[in-house]
């Protein structure tokens, strides 16, 4: 017994453990979230999709795609097998119409935009491969094409969206030489395309028309209207001043943002432009935007005294003087 006492009297006792310590310290498990919250791989490549793409217009076109050319391919090349220009021009044709083409608008315009693109590949094919043969006459009407579809582009916007789709039409067929009997091949490729894709492009998952330069121009403007109202009476309202600082800031990202912006020389283009521009000095006037009486001719001709519409002749006559 006293050997065995005085082995185990070496050792160190063991102290009980405490129990608010132990209720204190987390334990490592403890620490990890619930299966609840955990998100898998794929919700979060939904999420980052979503983010990225927040309409999935990006997606459905690339479906639609996905379905559409394989087929247009694959039945030109069934049916025409003697011919390899007319699948050939057909699976090109239909990625240009479906995924180089962007076209957007009221379905009216859409189908207008995408017949007169339609037609200007048809006249581009036929170019391209009447000066496949001869280089010289390749580059100069290659050079010549590009330029004029380019600088359509600049003229209107909706000829910016289809431009290369458009080039698509000429460079293909001027790229591969070929003789002038291959026209027609080429046309029944092109034909059996948008026979498919326009179709296709307009009602299946047409994109929403929205115009939301316009939209946010309009929120710009009443909240522009908010403020110049309450300035005529005299008052300052911090709320409707940040109001119009924060739509001013989002009408500079939008129109910063947007895919074609209204820079070009079409009339209603040159007017969303410049309205852009006006409603930007106006909320910057310092009769609206300063938080202090504009100082002015009374009424009596004395500075100073009268009511804030008095003292400031721009509200008073509710114009304001020119750039």
């Amino acid at each position: 017994m006293t050997c065995r006492s005085s082995f185990f009297g070496h050792m160190p006792q063991r102290q009980p453990a405490d129990p608010a310590s132990s209720t204190a310290r987390p334990s490592p498990l403890s620490s990890a979230p619930p299966a609840s919250l955990r998100r898998s791989p794929w919700s979060n490549t939904v999420g980052w999709i979503r983010i990225k793409d927040p309409g999935l217009l990006a997606v459905k076109r690339s479906a639609r795609a996905a379905v559409i050319m394989p087929t247009a391919f694959g039945l030109t090349h069934l049916l025409f097998s003697n011919s390899d220009q007319v699948s050939l021009f057909a699976a090109f044709g239909s990625f240009a119409l479906l995924l180089l083409a962007d076209v957007r608008g009221r379905p009216r315009t859409r189908l207008a935009t995408y017949i007169a693109l339609f037609v200007v590949g048809s006249c581009f094919i036929s170019l391209g491969t009447l000066a496949s043969t001869q280089r010289v006459a390749a580059v100069v009407a290659m050079a010549v094409v590009a330029f004029a579809v380019l600088f359509a582009g600049v003229i209107s916007p909706l000829a910016a969206t289809a431009s290369t789709a458009v080039l698509l039409t000429f460079v293909l067929p001027v790229a591969f030489a070929q003789p002038v009997e291959s026209v027609g091949p080429r046309l029944l490729g092109w034909v059996i395309a948008a026979g498919f894709c326009i179709p296709a492009a307009m009602f299946i998952w047409p994109p929403p028309w929205r115009d939301d330069l316009r939209r946010r121009l309009s929120a710009t403007v009443a909240a522009v209207g908010k403020l110049v109202a309450a300035r005529a009476q005299g008052g300052s309202d911090p709320e409707v001043t940040a109001s119009v600082a924060s739509e001013l800031s989002r009408l500079r990202a939008q129109f910063r943002t947007a895919p074609y912006p209204p820079v070009s020389a079409a009339a209603g283009a040159v007017a969303l432009a410049t309205l852009v521009g006006r409603v930007e000095w106006l909320a910057g006037y310092p009769a609206i935007s300063s938080d202090e009486p504009v100082t002015g001719r009374g009424a009596d001709g004395s500075s100073g005294g009268g009511t804030p519409t008095q003292r400031s002749p721009h509200l008073r006559w509710g114009w304001l003087p020119s750039r």
